[in-house]
């Protein structure tokens, strides 16, 4: 009994965990993200650097209006999902 149900409170307390530590990276990484790329440029050399920033911020475009347009696909996936479901069962209650 106890050892059932020590382990589905220990695997919420790890989803829990695991859903925070990954909000709080993601938050971290989006507020410090230019300062990320600053410092990775200069790490490159001072002869190749110009072409390597051009091509890096093309690289986190082109990435990140992927990302965006995925997230648009997925709500319009989820509100269309959540609309049919809802009228499907609000139809079953009534006949």
């Amino acid at each position: 009994m106890f050892g059932g149900l020590l382990g589905v409170a220990g695997i919420v307390v790890s989803a829990v965990f695991s859903a925070l530590t990954v909000l709080i990276l993601t938050l971290y990484f989006l507020a410090a993200l230019r300062s990320i790329t600053r410092t990775s440029y200069r790490l490159v050399p001072r002869s190749r650097r110009a072409r390597v920033q051009l091509l890096g911020d093309e690289i986190l475009n082109r990435v990140g209006g992927y990302v965006a347009g995925n997230l648009i696909i997925s709500l319009i996936a989820g509100v269309t999902t959540f609309l049919f479901l809802s009228s499907s069962t609000s139809r079953s209650r009534t006949t």
